[in-house]
C-alpha cells in the first residue's frame, strides 16, 4: 500500500513540475546554442555508476567564450562599460 502511495505522489509531482521544466528547457535553448541537458556520471547505491541528467547551467563551449571575451578586452577583464557580459 505504501508503494502505491509513493507512486501516486511521485506521478503527481512530476505532472506538477513538468510545465516548469519545459519553460526552463525552452529558456536555456533560446539563450544559447548547445544541448539543454548535460549528462553526468555519479556513484549510486553500492558504488554503482549511474548517469544523471541535469539542466545545462553553463555556456556550451566555455573556452571559446573566454577567447572571444579576451579578444574584445585585451586585459581579459570585464569592462565596467559592458556590465551585461
Amino acid at each position: 500500500m505504501k508503494r502505491i502511495g509513493d507512486l501516486v505522489i511521485a506521478c503527481a509531482l512530476i505532472a506538477f513540475t513538468l510545465p516548469l521544466m519545459a519553460i526552463v528547457a525552452l529558456a536555456i535553448k533560446l539563450d544559447s546554442p548547445g544541448p539543454v541537458f548535460s549528462r553526468r556520471e555519479r556513484l549510486g547505491l553500492g558504488g554503482r555508476q549511474i548517469s544523471a541528467l541535469k539542466f545545462r547551467t553553463t555556456v556550451h563551449n566555455p573556452q571559446r567564450t573566454r577567447r572571444q571575451d579576451a579578444q574584445l578586452d585585451p586585459s581579459g577583464m570585464v569592462s565596467p562599460l559592458h556590465p551585461h557580459r
